[in-house]
């Protein structure tokens, strides 16, 4: 499988920008909880991923707190009466009698909300990441067509736009709280990526062994990597400058992600 070889393996997390990093280790760890990749011996290096995070995590709050206004919890109220009047559309298609099969086509619609239902567990952005691979799952085929045609396509682009206000004014926020930080962020990173990859190592190891649960994870990851990438290539095109961390200790300088 040397396509999600090289996703896994070939992709340079310490080469994300702080905020594009506190995005993407969570959505990472959120496959491997859906997985169900425990007993596959992936549970003796994701607790070191996951107390990596929380680390993390404790040096940001202090910072962050100030940062959470008034501003970002109204933006993040709107976009989940979004997100629940999409789940609503969706679920008043399914109880329509089966006419032109808007009854299969609404149900293939709530499988891909399905894979997505922890959200309301999830952090800012966590679930900023989560909504819009959501979003883009429904613009792939056929969900696309299928959303055109029950009439869904307002609720989708207005959750795309308040997922987008919130995201813009957050990661404007959060660069601000980063300026104050006083813990090594670098160096929690380092710790973080350090058992990241760990964690894909083993899982690697499981799927070169056929272990379905194992391959399946990395399609997804293979996935996220790639939505990773495009994130980065918008950021680049609007003229964010890039502040990636140190890589470690023996692996050569930073590059720019292509």
């Amino acid at each position: 499988m040397p396509d999600l070889t090289n996703a896994v393996l070939g992709f340079p997390v310490y080469q994300l920008r702080h905020e594009e990093a506190f995005e993407f280790y969570p959505l990472a760890d959120e496959l491997a909880v859906r997985a169900n990749l425990a007993s596959l011996g992936v549970a003796k290096t994701r607790p070191k991923f996951t107390a990596a995070l929380k680390k993390l995590d404790a040096a940001l709050q202090p910072a962050l707190g100030s940062a959470l206004t008034l501003e970002i919890k109204k933006l993040d109220d709107e976009r989940d009466l979004c997100y629940r009047a999409l789940r609503e559309g969706v679920a008043a298609q399914r109880h329509v009698v089966n006419t032109d099969s808007r009854h299969d086509k609404a149900l293939q619609l709530q499988a891909i909300l399905d894979r997505y239902k922890t959200r309301k567990h999830l952090d800012y952005l966590q679930e900023t990441g989560t909504l819009r691979n959501l979003l883009e799952d429904f613009d792939a085929a056929p969900a696309k067509d299928y959303v055109e045609q029950l009439s869904l396509t307002p609720l989708v682009e207005a959750a795309r736009v308040k997922n987008h206000e919130f995201e813009t004014k957050y990661r404007e926020r959060l660069q601000e709280a980063l300026t104050t930080v006083r813990a090594n962020i670098p160096e929690l990173r380092a710790e973080t990526d350090s058992a990241l990859a760990n964690m894909l190592q083993v899982i690697r190891g499981g799927a070169a062994e056929e272990q379905q649960a194992c391959r399946d994870f990395l399609v997804e990851y293979a996935a996220l990597v790639a939505k990773c990438k495009t994130l980065i290539a918008q950021h680049k095109s609007t003229g964010h400058k890039r502040t990636p961390a140190a890589p470690p200790d023996g692996e050569a300088p930073a590059q720019p992600v292509a």
